[in-house]
Order: C-alpha cells, then structure tokens, then sequence
C-alpha cells in the first residue's frame, strides 16, 4: 500500500490465506453469476484478509476515506465495495470512497493528463439496432475485431432509450449528441472527439474462449449491426477494446459503459488488465465506469439516474457513484444491482 505522505509497506500473505481469497471468490462469484446472494459470511472473510488484517492496525489508513485499489488474479472479478465488515454490519463501501486503476503505471499517465481540457458536450450512445445492416467492410477491418470470431446474438435494449432520456433532462444545461437505433454505429463511436461525457448504454462482450495475440481483442462493446455482422459476416457491429484505445479522449472526464460484463477480465492471465477500462484511460479519459457483472436493465438505469443527478448537482463523478450505491443500499436493493458498477480513474 501507498499513502499520500508516501509512506508505504507491504503485507504478505501465506499460501493458506491466497488459497482461502481465491477460494471465497470463486463461490461469491458463483452465486452472483447464478443471481442468488453472496454469502455474508464469505463477503467478511475477505473483509479481513483484504482490509482488516493488511490495513486497519495502520493508524495512518484509519484517518483515510478513500482508497484506490489496483487488482489483479482473481481479486479483479469482486468489487471491493461489497466486502462486508461484521461487526460494524456495513459494507467497505459505507466505510470508504472506492475506485481502481489498472495498474501503477496508469496512474500516473493519468496525473499527467488531468491539465488537459475536453468540450462541454456530452455524447449517448443507447438503444443500438443491432439487427441493422451496418457498413460495408468485413468484420474487424475497421473496427479491431479482426480474426475474432463473434459467439453470441445480442438481445434488443429498447429499454436503454429511457436511460438515455434521463441523461438528457438531468443533464440539460451542457449540449448532448444521441445515437440511437440505426445511427449508434462503430463509425460513429470511433468518430467521437474530446467530449466532456461519453456514455454507452449497449451490451458489453467479453470472449472467454478466444486467445487473441492481443488480450485486448477480448473484450468488446456491440453496437448498430452487431447481430447482423454476426449472421452474415458483413459490417462492422463490435468495437474492440484496441480499437477504443485509439479514440481520442484526451481531457474527457468520464467514460460510462452501462452494460453487462463490460469490466471483466481474463483472471488466469498475465494480461487480465488490457480490458475496456484500461483502454478508456489509454485514449485519455479520466474516469471510466464499468460492470463487472450480468446487470438489470432495470436496475442499470435507477442507478445511471442517480448517478447523473449528483453529477448534475456538483458532486464529484466518484461521489456521485458512491451515493448513487448508498441509496440503493437504503432502498433495499440486492448486492448484484448496485456492487458491479465500479470507478476506474482518479
């Protein structure tokens, strides 16, 4: 760990304990993954091993309100918000302003990039045809997806126009480009310059099967055309997370991937970081807000309002975010809907 007044220290783990970790992941995952309830139990075993034991006989770490996590393995599949402390009966996210970064390396490319200035507007892309004949080129010639075989069919998202109308009446004083339907293409995205905001409520793609030469072929987000390219090998419906790394962000505050399985990553691999998150902070972008997780449709769009309306009223993006789970968290509303939404920036 590392602290502002840089004092640092390392704490080890013996193999018992990495076994324990490993094995209580597996099984939070397992339940999340099958949309039953994390084990509490589990939740605050890994409370002690990641937080209590490593940090909290630290006074140095007490005093502090927030952390910023770099994971790896399978730590990368959990959102820290969710550890559950038991005897104060809260969760880390009640207790502490949470987000991530890549790795260290991130970190300070993104302190570098923090004097740089994007435009005020802000840019949707919701509800994508994805059965719409989009472009001419093969898959991948234009987009990063070449060689990449697609496995799957997308289901409609007409419910993500709604979110993206939420968006806009919160966020009306700032000017706002929407692509829907037809016009929410690969083209268009990849057209996109320095905007203040960049929101993209579509379905997120990770392919567990393929080993691209790239681990950031992997991981993709579907758009106008995506069912289309996939029945007839024609256009140009997924973007890779290379291809996103080439958009230029520079300066943009916040990029929003309101989708599913938009931050997951490769756990057993040595690159399991070149996912979507690190190709936003490549491209320039400050924050970036992923899923780590399946989502609601429902329940992605209570949070995104939430979420914006603190934006809308001052509060820091990480403190909107913070809130938005807060409230979710009084209102009830099951660790899956609220605990995948994670914050990568700084």
């Amino acid at each position: 760990y590392i602290l502002p007044d840089k004092h640092y220290g390392m704490y080890f783990l013996d193999k018992d304990a990495a076994l324990k970790i490993d094995s209580d992941i597996r099984k939070v995952r397992s339940a999340l993954d099958d949309f039953k309830k994390p084990s509490h139990r589990r939740l605050s075993e890994l409370y002690r091993l990641l937080i209590q034991e490593p940090l909290e006989r630290n006074p140095r770490y007490t005093s502090k309100s927030s952390l910023v996590i770099s994971q790896d393995g399978l730590l990368s599949l959990i959102p820290f918000e969710m550890l559950y402390n038991k005897k104060k009966k809260r969760y880390l996210i009640e207790e502490r302003k949470i987000r991530y970064i890549p790795n260290a390396k991130e970190l300070l490319r993104l302190k570098a990039a923090r004097k740089q200035r994007s435009s005020d507007t802000i840019v949707i892309f919701a509800h994508p045809d994805f059965d719409a004949p989009t472009g001419t080129a093969s898959p991948g010639e234009n987009n990063g997806t070449k060689g990449i075989k697609l496995r799957t069919v997308f289901s409609s998202l007409s419910s993500t126009a709604k979110e993206a109308e939420y968006i806009q009446k919160i966020m009306k004083k700032y000017p706002i480009h929407t692509f829907t339907e037809r016009n929410a293409t690969v083209s268009h995205l990849l057209a996109v310059h320095r905007p203040k905001i960049l929101h993209l409520s579509t379905h997120g793609y990770f392919d567990t099967d393929a080993t691209p030469a790239n681990p950031m072929l992997r991981s993709h987000i579907a758009l106008a055309g995506a069912n289309y390219a996939y029945t007839t090998g024609k256009g140009e419906g997924v973007v890779s997370a290379l291809a996103l790394a080439g958009l230029e962000l520079s300066g943009t505050d916040l990029v929003v991937v309101s989708a599913c399985e938009t931050g997951v990553l490769d756990a057993k691999s040595t690159d399991s970081i070149s996912g979507l998150s690190k190709a936003f902070i490549e491209a320039g972008a400050q924050n970036v807000v992923t899923t780590l997780w399946s989502v609601s449709v429902k329940g992605s769009s209570v949070l995104t309002k939430y979420f914006y309306t603190g934006i809308a009223k001052g509060k820091t993006y990480a403190d909107a975010l913070r809130e938005a789970k807060l409230r979710l968290i009084r209102e009830g509303a099951p660790i899956a809907v609220w605990a995948p939404f994670v914050m990568n920036g700084i």
